[in-house]
């Protein structure tokens, strides 16, 4: 009797709880779509100044990001807001020039050592780990061609691209959140909707690059990427690299064993600690095909 009693104590204060949740509303144009605050009112506005200051500072190199979560879960209310696409002209010295995306950014390192030695194209990272993308842009600020923005690529990937006035060369997905319990798949960054949204945009030739250290998650994206026909596994590791430095040479480049096991010439963090650990990182690049239409989901 005791037992049913709890039991009904505790349902009783669950739908309580429901009762007193409200709806996050997205009303003020002026947010970012990541804030996410509780409180409401006068509380919830000030919780969303200081969040904003908070990243002012991140971003300024004033204040550390802290410790940040590996893991968010992109389907939450705070991820789903489309945001306005950003001004390219400010972003960039040259807008007009091809453009490499890098999805899911992290620290923007990687991003940034690419970019530097590549001029002749502009490197675009997109992390939804705020505080992240902060910190990115702060080491990207002596980088003219080099930028990264927070947002959930699943919702804002169209948005993003479609105010962009160059090409859509490169787009690389490095070490992306495997989340391995099978109902949270509908997390993982790659979909059908990513892959029609990315070829929407990217010319026929253009190079989809993805890795990870877990294979069977590649494996799962490459099912995922070459089903509609929109793009072609053409490549491997190594002849992605003399694509994209046609000036490399590859013998002398083979000497160089570990620095070249990524075919753009530098490792993620990631990548290197798996590597010298001992492990594995599996690669995969494809191109995209001529064909123009596919079913919309």
């Amino acid at each position: 009797m005791a037992a049913v009693k709890s039991t009904a104590a505790l349902l009783l204060r669950r739908r309580s709880c429901l009762r007193s949740l409200r709806p996050f509303s997205f009303s003020s144009s002026s947010r970012c779509f990541g804030d996410d605050v509780d409180a409401g009112g006068d509380d919830r506005d000030l919780a969303i100044r200081k969040k904003r200051e908070k990243m002012e500072m991140i971003r300024s190199g004033a204040k550390s990001p802290g410790k940040i979560r590996q893991h968010v879960n992109p389907l939450s209310l705070k991820f789903q807001r489309i945001p306005s696409p950003p001004d390219y002209a400010e972003m960039f010295a040259r807008d007009d020039l091809p453009l490499h995306l890098d999805l899911g950014s992290g620290k923007g390192s990687w991003l940034c050592d690419i970019a530097k030695g590549r001029c002749e194209k502009n490197h675009l990272g997109i992390e939804i780990r705020e505080a992240l993308a902060a910190r990115a842009q702060l080491l990207a600020s002596d980088a003219p061609n080099c930028a990264f923005l927070f947002g959930n690529v699943n919702v804002s990937i169209k948005a993003l691209l479609s105010q962009y006035p160059g090409t859509l060369d490169i787009v690389s997905i490095n070490n992306p959140d495997p989340h391995f319990k099978k109902k949270h798949w509908k997390r993982r960054i790659v979909n059908r909707a990513l892959v029609q949204d990315l070829a929407e945009f990217q010319p026929p030739g253009g190079i989809l690059y993805i890795q990870s250290d877990i294979a069977s998650l590649v494996d799962d994206m490459t099912s995922i990427i070459t089903e509609q026909g929109l793009y072609k596994q053409v490549l491997r590791a190594n002849e992605l690299r003399q694509e994209l430095d046609p000036a490399v040479n590859m013998n002398a480049a083979e000497a160089e064993g570990i620095k070249c096991a990524n075919p753009f010439g530098f490792l993620t963090e990631r990548e290197a600690h798996v590597l010298d650990t001992g492990g594995a990182v599996r690669r995969a690049a494809f191109h995209r095909t001529d064909i123009s239409h596919v079913e919309k989901l």
